[in-house]
């Protein structure tokens, strides 16, 4: 039995299948850049807002001190970075960590600074893992005579 030539066809043929999967295609070809743009500026808005956290901290420890933080003494735990944790509301970290011994003798888990101290941009740096070093991406950097700085 045949068809009349004025019936409904209610199929879908293989072209037109094909058409709208190109369609969805190239959709999803322009909206994934686009993606990635945005989480690179969310990336780097929390770069910057770790960077107002951590001159926040230090001008609070000068503040508080009438003094810069310490420079680190090689291969201690000491220096700038574990001297503003409290500012940086991370007083029980601050607490447990054993100042003035050796990297060596202190255990794994504080060898790894807190969030604060990596940009979430520089992901090549956290793969980076050396046991003798702690590895914060931000440099704490005081002007001529200690009586400034810039982080």
């Amino acid at each position: 039995m045949q068809n009349p030539p004025n019936a409904i066809r209610r199929g879908v043929s293989l072209v037109e299948l094909m058409v709208v999967l190109a369609i969805i295609g190239l959709m999803l070809g322009m909206l994934l850049p686009a993606v990635q743009v945005v989480r690179e500026r969310a990336r780097e808005a929390v770069c910057k807002n770790n960077l107002h956290q951590l001159n926040m901290a230090i001008a609070n420890f000068a503040e508080t001190h009438k003094k810069l933080p310490a420079e680190p003494v090689a291969d201690h735990v000491s220096g700038w970075t574990v001297e503003i944790l409290p500012f940086l509301e991370q007083r029980n970290r601050f607490e447990k960590l054993p100042v003035g011994r050796t990297l060596s003798s202190v255990p794994e888990a504080f060898r790894r600074p807190p969030a604060i101290f990596r940009c979430p941009r520089r992901t090549s740096l956290d793969e980076w893992n050396n046991a003798e070093q702690t590895n914060a991406h931000y440099a704490f950097v005081p002007t001529r005579g200690r009586k400034s700085y810039y982080v």
